[in-house]
Formats: structure tokens, sequence, C-alpha cells
């Protein structure tokens, strides 16, 4: 996305739970993009491209897709998943038993790449 760049908004999904909004976005190449309307992590640009949200939802399934898109993890989540989910960890210290991500207050709690802990 440019500075500047102008979108047309192509649809509104309202999530039945949350009520949280996102929008189908098309710039003026005619790409798509899916923009979540809430954040929680505010330094974290997260808008997919369609193929991009398509692409994730084959790869981690339904579920899991739309528990990335409202910024969630789940034990057994991949460092990938989690990495979507929520952008790059501020600090990962690596032990002789997985890793450990750090965000902000949060820690996450890895082995063989699999999120096993957080709190």
């Amino acid at each position: 996305i440019k500075a500047g760049e102008q979108f047309t908004c192509l649809d509104i999904t309202i999530h039945a739970n949350t009520y949280e909004l996102s929008l189908l976005l098309k710039n003026t190449s005619g790409e798509k993009f899916l923009f979540p309307m809430y954040s929680r992590f505010l330094d974290v640009q997260r808008i997919f491209t369609l193929e991009e949200a398509e692409d994730y939802k084959k790869k981690f399934g339904e579920e899991n897709w739309q528990t990335i898109l409202h910024e969630e993890i789940k034990i057994g989540f991949t460092e990938e998943m989690v990495t979507v989910s929520w952008g790059k960890p501020k600090k990962i210290n690596r032990t002789s038993y997985g890793d450990q991500w750090i965000y902000a207050e949060q820690y996450l709690y890895f082995e063989n790449k699999i999120l096993k802990a957080f709190n």
C-alpha cells in the first residue's frame, strides 16, 4: 500500500460474535485487500491481498484463519501462524527446550516451531 493510494470498499463483514468489522478493499490497480478495522497490536499493519487471504485460509484451514483474522492464537499454532496473526515478536529467547517469544506483556513458548503454551 502506497501513501495516497485510493481504494474502493467492495464489502464489509461483521464478525457474528465480536461484531468487529473487516473491509474488502480494491485499489486502482485492481488488487484486493482484506483490512480488519480493529487491531489490538497498534504497531502491526495487517492488510492481506485477497489472494494472500485465500492462500492462508487454504493453508491453515477456515477455523484457524478466522482465529488469525481476529488476532488470536491457540495452542498448536505454528510459528508462521502466530506471525501472521500477531506480527513479529519484540524479542525471541532461544533455549534448550524451545523458544520464548515476547510480545509486550505476552510470553509464548514454542517447541519444534509449535506453540505449546502462552500466558
